[in-house]
């Protein structure tokens, strides 16, 4: 079978995540570097496989103080460890859903992620499609926020909530994803922002 290979565009991909801090204030931020590729075989779903990668140091929430302290040794430790990568291991439909499997490296740990995004939500613009992608990270899993020692118990770092919501964003050709059969007539509009709403 002959094999499809589509390289990401840098403004195709948008990286967005949110994590809670206190409890009561919703901390948002962006990757605003990253590249891939989507390899096709065919009409076949199952035989997807995207690989990601994006720059841990181009992590940016609006607070440079913050975005600083991010990139640095006790989260991200972009120096050390310059991409945030991922790699599908399984692509399927449940119900109403599109779903991704795959294996997500962050700060030198790999965990496996489960990711999915409502096939209503899949959206055409023109030529070009639109596929989101959802899932929830332990940022303690991959050390991030986790310092050593005596440290770890620091206030400052408790606050931190131990799940990170991803939103990702991808846009694909519209004839590519319509191959796939992941095109749903009457599909909602997409919000302007990129965000999801419900992190």
């Amino acid at each position: 079978m002959t094999s499809r290979v589509l390289t990401i565009a840098p403004n195709a991909l948008r990286i967005d995540f949110s994590v809670r801090w206190f409890g009561v204030v919703t901390v948002r931020g962006t990757l605003s570097t990253a590249e891939g590729t989507v390899t096709l075989r065919g009409e076949d779903l199952s035989q997807v496989e995207v690989a990601v990668a994006a720059s841990a140091g181009s992590v940016h929430t609006g607070v440079g103080l913050r975005d600083h302290h991010l990139r640095a040794e006790r989260f991200l430790h972009a120096d050390l460890y310059p991409w945030i990568r991922f790699t599908s291991t399984a692509f399927s439909r449940e119900g109403g859903e599109l779903v991704v499997q795959g294996m997500l490296s962050c700060r030198g740990v790999t965990t496996p992620v489960r990711a999915s995004c409502p096939l209503d939500e899949v959206q055409r613009d023109g030529e070009q499609a639109s596929v989101c992608a959802r899932f929830v990270l332990s940022r303690s899993r991959h050390g991030v926020g986790v310092p050593p020692g005596i440290w770890r118990y620091n206030p400052m770092f408790l606050a931190i909530a131990d799940e990170v919501r991803v939103h990702v964003r991808l846009r694909l050709p519209a004839a590519e994803v319509e191959r796939l059969g992941l095109l749903v007539q009457g599909a909602r509009p997409r919000a302007a922002t990129g965000h999801d709403d419900s992190t």
